[in-house]
C-alpha cells in the first residue's frame, strides 16, 4: 500500500525531477528498494520514473530553444532596422556608414530592399508555429532583389566601360553603387544580361524573373488567383441576377393581380355605363366603338388606367453580357404583354335600334357635323391599346378612320384617347409655320497634328559628364571648407540641377556665396542656386547644359497632364527641371503678369497660352479680349470665334475697352447678387438646373501684350482699370494676363504687383528689373529662350521651368483652320460701346489749347519740360502753361514733377506721329 502511494506520489510531481544522475538516481533506488517489498516490482518502478524525467527533460529543452530563437529572431531584425535606416539617413554614424557602403555596394539601388525583406523574414519566422527555414522562399524573395539590381543597372549603366579589366569593373559596380546603379551582384548578372541578350531580351528576362520570384515568394499561383477572382465575380454577379430577377417577379406578380382587379371593375361597369356603336349609313361598312367608362378619369388612381400588363424579361445570358454591371430591374429590356381575354373587347349594337343614352349621344356628336359628310377634328378622341392619361388632361376628338377606305360611305370613323395637350399642339404646328432659326455652329476643336513633332534630336550632358560634374562639384566645395555631397541630379531641358546635402554645421549662405567660383570651375557661362529646395533638405545647383533641348508645345498638349485636366482655362506652361510637363489653371491665378526682355520667349508664351485656350476650351465657354499696342504681334488671331471683339491695336481704344470690362465685371455682380449666387460658377450651375444654356457666361481672358505703350498713352486710365480689375474680377470669371519688356516700377506699378499675384519672370537685363518682377533676383541669371521663372500665388519660391515652343506657321495653321470650320462672333454692343467711348475721349483733345501741338513738339525735341521754358517759347502766362504742363502729363506725355528738375519726357516723335494720324470707326 506504501509502495502505491510513493508511486502515485512520484508520478504526481513531475518538475521536481530532472535528468538522472549518479549519484541521485543512486539514492532514490536504494530508496525504492527498502520501501518495495520485491526486486522485481522495485525495477519495474525505477524505469517508469526514468522515462517520465526524460521526457520532462526534452520539454524542457525544446522551450530552452524557442526563447533562444526568439532572441536571434530579434537581435537580426533590430540589425536590419538600424541598416535600412542608415540607407535613408546618414545620422547613424560610422556603423551606418559601413552598412550603407555595404550594402548599396552589393546591390546597387536595390539595397533599400534588403533590410526590409530581411526584417518581413523574420516576421515570417516568429509568427509561425513550427518556425522551419522556408527555403523556397528566402531563395525567391533573393530572385527579386537581384532581378531588381540587375533592372537598375540596365537602367542606369556605366558609359566607357569597354576598356576596364574584370576587376576595374566589379571596383566600378561596388564603388558607384550607391548613385544609381545595380552595385556588385547587380552590375555582374545585369552587364551578362545584357551582353547576351542586349535591353529588349534583357527586360525580357527580368520581367520573367521578377514574377517567378513573386510566386516563389509568397507561395500563390499567379494564373490561379486570377482564375480564382474570375470565379468569384461571377458567382457574385449570379447572386446578383437571382435577386433582381426575384425583385422582377414580385413586380410582375403584383401588377397582374392589380390588372386582374381592373379587370373586374371594367366588367361590372359594361353592364351599367358603356356601349359600342354600330355606325352606318345606308349598307356602310361598321366602325367600332372601343369601351368608354368613367372610372378611366380618376385622377386618384392612375394605376387603373393601364389595360395591359408589363412583364419584365431578361436572361442570365443577357444579364452577364453588360460587362458586370449589375443593372437594377427598371433598366432590363420591358416587353408588354398581350392584352388578356376580355380587356377591351367591344360591344357591338346596331344603330337602328340605339340604347337611349345612345341615341342621345348620337344626336349630339352628329348635330355639329357639316352636310357633306366631311369630318371636322372634335374635342373627344378613343384609344385602344394605350394607356389613358389623366381626367384633367382629356379632350374628346373625332378622327377619320383609315380602315374604312373601301367603304363608299365617309361617315365611318374610328376614335381613340389622346392628351388635349398633344392636340392644341398639333393645331398649333398645323397654323404657324415654324420660321427658320439660324443653327449655331458647333465649335470643332483644332486638331494635334497642325503642332510640329518634336524631331528627338539629343541633346543635354551625358550621365557620365553628369556624374564627373556631381565629382568635381564636390571637390570644389571641399576645397574651400564645405563638405557636402550630390545626392541627386535632375537634368532638364536647359539646365541641370544638382541637388546638394550639406553636412552639420555648413552654412547655406557659405555655399551661396561661392556660386562664381562654382561657375569657374565647372566652365559654366553662369549658375543660379536654390537655397534651400522647397520641400527638400538640400540646396540646388542649376548648371546650364552644353546642349539645350526646346520643348515643343505638342508635347506638353498631347500629354494626360493636359488632356486630363479639368479646368476650361488650363495652360500648358513648358517643362520642369525633371522634364515633366507643367500644367496650370488661369482661373486660379487668377491673374497673371509676364516680363522679360526681348528674345526672352515672352510673346511665344503668349502664344502658347493662346493655343492652349483653343485647344482646351470652347468659345461659349471662353472668350478672349486682346489688347496689342504693337499691332503685329497678335493681329494674327482676328476670326477666330473666342474673340469677343477684334484685337485692339489703338491705345486710346485699349483703354475704352478696359473700362467696358470694369463696367461688364460690376453688371456680373449685379447678375449675381439678384440670383443670390456668390460667383460665376454657381450663376452658370444654377443655369444648367434651369436648362438654359444660352444664359450662362462665359470667361474672359484678358490679355495685354505691351503694358508700358499703354501706360504712356493714358496712365491713369490704364491702370485704374487695371487695379480694379484685379481686385474683383476674379469671383466675375474675368483675368488678365499682362505683358511687358520693361519691367520697371514706372510701367509696374506697387498698385498693379499688389494686386496680380502670379508673376512669370523671363530672362531680363539687371537684378533690379527682376526685384520689380518678382520681388528678388535670379531672372538675370536666366538663359533666354523659354527660360523662365514661374511664381504662382501660394508658392514660396519661383520654380525654373522650360517654357513651350510653338512657330508662328503653327499659330497660323491653327487660325486658318479655326476660320473655315466656324466664324466669329463678335459682340456687336461691346464695338459699339468702346467706339463711342474712343470718340468722346477725341472730341475732348479738340478742346485743347491751341499751343498743344506745338508744345508736344518742342518737348520731343528738347528731350525735357517745364513751365517755365512753354512760358518762354510761347510768351503766354504762367497759368496757362501749368494747365497746359497738367494737359500734357494727363495724356502721359511727360512724367510728374520732381522738385525743382526738368519733367521726363515720355512720349517719342513716332508716337506722337501715330497718334495723329485719323482713327478708324472699327477696331
Amino acid at each position: 500500500m506504501n509502495q502505491e502511494i510513493d508511486g502515485v506520489r512520484s508520478l504526481a510531481e513531475p518538475k521536481k525531477t530532472t535528468k538522472t544522475s549518479g549519484a541521485k538516481g543512486a539514492a532514490t533506488k536504494s530508496a525504492a528498494t527498502k520501501k518495495s517489498t520485491g526486486a522485481k516490482g522495485g525495477a519495474g518502478k525505477i524505469q517508469g520514473q526514468q522515462k517520465k524525467t526524460t521526457k520532462v527533460g526534452a520539454q524542457n529543452g525544446r522551450f530552452g530553444d524557442s526563447i533562444l530563437d526568439e532572441v536571434i529572431l530579434i537581435v537580426i531584425m533590430l540589425v536590419s532596422l538600424v541598416a535600412e535606416i542608415s540607407l535613408i539617413t546618414e545620422k547613424m554614424g560610422f556603423i551606418g556608414h559601413a552598412f550603407n557602403s555595404l550594402f548599396k555596394g552589393l546591390f546597387g539601388f536595390a539595397g533599400v530592399l534588403l533590410p526590409l525583406f530581411i526584417i518581413a523574414y523574420c516576421a515570417w519566422l516568429l509568427a509561425s508555429e513550427e518556425r522551419k527555414m522556408p527555403v523556397i522562399r528566402g531563395i525567391g524573395g533573393l530572385l527579386f532583389l537581384l532581378s531588381v539590381s540587375a533592372g537598375a543597372q540596365l537602367v542606369h549603366p556605366f558609359e566607357g566601360t569597354s576598356n576596364l579589366n574584370f576587376i576595374q569593373k566589379v571596383a566600378l559596380y561596388y564603388g558607384e553603387g550607391s548613385v544609381a546603379n545595380g552595385g556588385f551582384f547587380g552590375g555582374i548578372f545585369g552587364n551578362l544580361l545584357y551582353n547576351a541578350l542586349d535591353t529588349l531580351g534583357s527586360t525580357l528576362v527580368l520581367i520573367a524573373l521578377l514574377i517567378i520570384s513573386l510566386i516563389m515568394a509568397t507561395g500563390k499561383s499567379l494564373f490561379q488567383g486570377v482564375a480564382d477572382y474570375f470565379d468569384h465575380r461571377k458567382a457574385r454577379q449570379k447572386v446578383k441576377y437571382e435577386k433582381i430577377k426575384s425583385k422582377a417577379e414580385q413586380i410582375r406578380l403584383k401588377e397582374l393581380e392589380e390588372a386582374e382587379k381592373q379587370e373586374r371593375r371594367l366588367k361590372r361597369k359594361v353592364k351599367k355605363d358603356s356601349y359600342n356603336i354600330e355606325l352606318m349609313e345606308g349598307e356602310g361598312c361598321p366602325v367600332e366603338v372601343p369601351l368608354v367608362e368613367e372610372t378611366v378619369f380618376r385622377k386618384k388612381e392612375p394605376s387603373k388606367l393601364r389595360k395591359s400588363t408589363p412583364i419584365y424579361n431578361f436572361t442570365l445570358e443577357e444579364y452577364e453580357s453588360q460587362e458586370g454591371e449589375v443593372r437594377e430591374a427598371e433598366d432590363f429590356e420591358i416587353e408588354k404583354a398581350q392584352p388578356e381575354e376580355g380587356a377591351g373587347i367591344p360591344v357591338i349594337v346596331h344603330a337602328k335600334e340605339p340604347m337611349d343614352e345612345g341615341e342621345q349621344m348620337l344626336e349630339d356628336i352628329f348635330r355639329e357635323l357639316p352636310e357633306e359628310g366631311a369630318f371636322v377634328q372634335e374635342d373627344i378622341i378613343f384609344t385602344e391599346d394605350e394607356p389613358a392619361p389623366e381626367a384633367e388632361d382629356m379632350e374628346i376628338n373625332v378622327l377619320e378612320n383609315d380602315a374604312v377606305e373601301d367603304c363608299d360611305d365617309p361617315v365611318a370613323k374610328k376614335a381613340e384617347i389622346i392628351p388635349s395637350t398633344q392636340s392644341e399642339n398639333t393645331a398649333e404646328q398645323k397654323e404657324i409655320p415654324s420660321a427658320p432659326v439660324e443653327e449655331e455652329i458647333p465649335y470643332i476643336f483644332p486638331p494635334i497634328e497642325l503642332l510640329g513633332k518634336d524631331p528627338k534630336t539629343g541633346g543635354g550632358d551625358s550621365k557620365a559628364e553628369m556624374l564627373a560634374n556631381a565629382r568635381k562639384l564636390e571637390s570644389t566645395l571641399k576645397s574651400f571648407g564645405v563638405d557636402a555631397k550630390v545626392i541627386q541630379i535632375n537634368r532638364g531641358p536647359t539646365v541641370t540641377r544638382y541637388e546638394l546635402s550639406p553636412s552639420q554645421g555648413v552654412k547655406v549662405s557659405k555655399i551661396v556665396n561661392l556660386a562664381d567660383d562654382i561657375a569657374l570651375n565647372l566652365a559654366a557661362s553662369g549658375i543660379r542656386i536654390e537655397a534651400p529646395i522647397p520641400g527638400k533638405a538640400a540646396v540646388g545647383i542649376e548648371v546650364p547644359n552644353k546642349e539645350t533641348q526646346s520643348v515643343y508645345l505638342r508635347t506638353v498638349v498631347d500629354s494626360d497632364a493636359f488632356q486630363n485636366h479639368t479646368s476650361k482655362l488650363a495652360f500648358a506652361l513648358g517643362e520642369d527641371i525633371a522634364g515633366n510637363p507643367v500644367i496650370t489653371d488661369i482661373a486660379k491665378m487668377p491673374h497673371l503678369l509676364i516680363a522679360g526682355a526681348t528674345g526672352s520667349g515672352k510673346s511665344v508664351c503668349i502664344n502658347t497660352l493662346i493655343t492652349s485656350i483653343l485647344y482646351k476650351s470652347d468659345p461659349k465657354d471662353v472668350k478672349l479680349l486682346l489688347v496689342d499696342p504693337k499691332v503685329v504681334e497678335l493681329s494674327v488671331y482676328n476670326g477666330i470665334p473666342h474673340l469677343l471683339i477684334p484685337v485692339v491695336t489703338d491705345p486710346k481704344k485699349a483703354s475704352a475697352a478696359l473700362n467696358w470690362a470694369v463696367r461688364e465685371m460690376l453688371q456680373r455682380y449685379n447678375d449675381f447678387a439678384a440670383f443670390g449666387v456668390r460667383d460665376i460658377k454657381g450663376f452658370n450651375a444654377m443655369k444648367d438646373e434651369e436648362g438654359d444654356e444660352k444664359g450662362k457666361m462665359p470667361q474672359i481672358v484678358i490679355v495685354i501684350d505691351e503694358l508700358a505703350d499703354l501706360m504712356m498713352a493714358a496712365p491713369g486710365e490704364v491702370e485704374d482699370s487695371i487695379c480694379r480689375l484685379a481686385q474683383m474680377a476674379r469671383a466675375a470669371g474675368m483675368h488678365l494676363i499682362i505683358a511687358t519688356q520693361r519691367p520697371s516700377v514706372d510701367v509696374i506699378t506697387g498698385v498693379i504687383k499688389a494686386n496680380i499675384p502670379s508673376r512669370l519672370a523671363f530672362a531680363v537685363s539687371s537684378g533690379i528689373d527682376s526685384r520689380t518682377i518678382l520681388d528678388m533676383v535670379g531672372a538675370e541669371k536666366l538663359l533666354g529662350k523659354g527660360d523662365m521663372l514661374f511664381y504662382p500665388a501660394g508658392q514660396s519660391k519661383p520654380a525654373r521651368l522650360q517654357g513651350a515652343f510653338v512657330t508662328d506657321k503653327e499659330v497660323e495653321d491653327i487660325v486658318s483652320f479655326l476660320k473655315k470650320s466656324g466664324r466669329p462672333n463678335y459682340t456687336q454692343d461691346t464695338i459699339d460701346q468702346i467706339t463711342k467711348v474712343t470718340k468722346t475721349g477725341m472730341d475732348g483733345d479738340e478742346e485743347s489749347d491751341e499751343f498743344f501741338e506745338q508744345a508736344v513738339d518742342l518737348i520731343i525735341e528738347k528731350e525735357k519740360a517745364s513751365v517755365s521754358m512753354l512760358q518762354r517759347q510761347f510768351r503766354i502766362g504762367y497759368n496757362r502753361a501749368a494747365r497746359l504742363m497738367d494737359e500734357l502729363e494727363r495724356k502721359g506725355m511727360v512724367g510728374s514733377e520732381d522738385g525743382s528738375k526738368p519733367r521726363k519726357v515720355l512720349i517719342t516723335r513716332a508716337q506722337w506721329g501715330a497718334m495723329q494720324e485719323p482713327v478708324e470707326e472699327e477696331l
